[in-house]
């Protein structure tokens, strides 16, 4: 049986780590290598950062709610056509196989608020009018779980998306082949280059290095109460 390789998503682009080192994935039933995976380092995530905050001011911001909308619709169609590659794709046996429902419902729950308008304006007789003004932030760093790659993942994923974001993903180490793959399939649906970037790295380099990053504007993190704390 051929091991299947995992690479990283950064600028629009499927490539192997700057370092060009992998690390192993051991099957947790009978121990055989079932996949090796991208260690990126601190120059993966300077590129991984720098394309999502060009493609950010250059395209992203700015993006129309018809074309987000579309692009959406792409999405769910290509992850339930890679259903079983994704549920392939977990290391840990789980007992659930395809796309879970929730992340249909999810989707749409997000893409719905892009009815919600950029602001809102409150009228305050003939003296005040006050606006309320939406924008995005920039780059949205975001660190997956290791239970649930591919809808942990998509649960922080879509609303940075939606909201004009930008997104470097940083996959749990030991299921990264699922959480990476959940990212490719974006590039696929055809979102533009560099909004959507996904990296793996075994061990804390990769992580520092993302939050420590300046062009970082928002963390979202789902892990341990001590990789918590030292991220805040």
């Amino acid at each position: 049986m051929s091991v299947k390789k995992y690479d990283l998503l950064t600028g629009g682009q499927i490539s192997p780590p700057a370092s060009g080192r992998y690390y192993p994935l051991y099957s947790p039933v009978d121990g055989t290598l079932i996949a090796e995976v991208a260690d990126a380092t601190r120059v993966d995530v300077d590129r991984a950062v720098a394309a999502a905050q060009e493609a950010f001011y250059a395209e992203w911001k700015f993006c129309s709610v018809e074309h987000k909308r579309a692009l959406f619709a792409k999405l769910k169609e290509m992850l339930y056509a890679a259903a079983d590659e994704l549920a392939g794709a977990k290391v840990q046996p789980q007992g659930g196989t395809g796309i879970p429902p929730l992340i249909e419902r999810v989707i749409d729950y997000y893409v719905g608020k892009l009815d919600d308008g950029a602001g809102t304006l409150i009228e305050h007789g003939d003296q005040q009018t006050n606006y309320v003004y939406r924008e995005p932030l920039g780059v949205v760093a975001i660190f997956v779980p290791f239970n649930g790659p591919m809808l942990g993942a998509l649960l922080a994923a879509v609303p940075a998306l939606v909201a004009g974001n930008t997104i470097v993903v940083k996959a749990p180490d030991q299921e990264a082949p699922q959480a990476l793959r959940t990212m490719q399939v974006f590039h696929e649906a055809g979102f533009p280059a560099g909004v959507v970037n996904a990296l793996s790295g075994k061990g804390p380099e990769v992580g520092q290095a993302l939050v420590a990053h300046p062009a970082t504007r928002l963390i979202s993190f789902t892990g341990s109460t001590a990789t918590g704390k030292k991220i805040m």
